[in-house]
């Protein structure tokens, strides 16, 4: 991992230790790092060059708004790579 590359760190609380752990790593290594998290954002938020605070704070709300901004980001850059491929 290093400069051009992304950390993609989803964290509900935004605190998991090896979560932070990876995004600390990848940005020494120049890497960015695209966060989604609840919406207190926790110490990854401060972490993360863009961060998705899913607005909830119960884990399985945040799990279930991740998981629709999840899918919705895989078919954007499905859909830009097969217009550009």
């Amino acid at each position: 991992m290093g400069p051009g590359d992304v950390l993609w760190a989803l964290s509900t609380s935004g605190s998991s230790p090896n979560v932070l752990a990876a995004a600390r790593v990848a940005r020494q290594r120049g890497a960015r790092v695209a966060a989604m998290t609840g919406a207190g954002g926790g110490a990854l938020a401060e972490l993360a060059d863009v961060c998705f605070r899913a607005p909830a704070e119960r884990t399985d709300l945040v799990q279930q708004i991740h998981q629709l901004a999840y899918h919705v980001i895989c078919e954007l850059v499905e859909e830009h790579f097969a217009a550009h491929g």
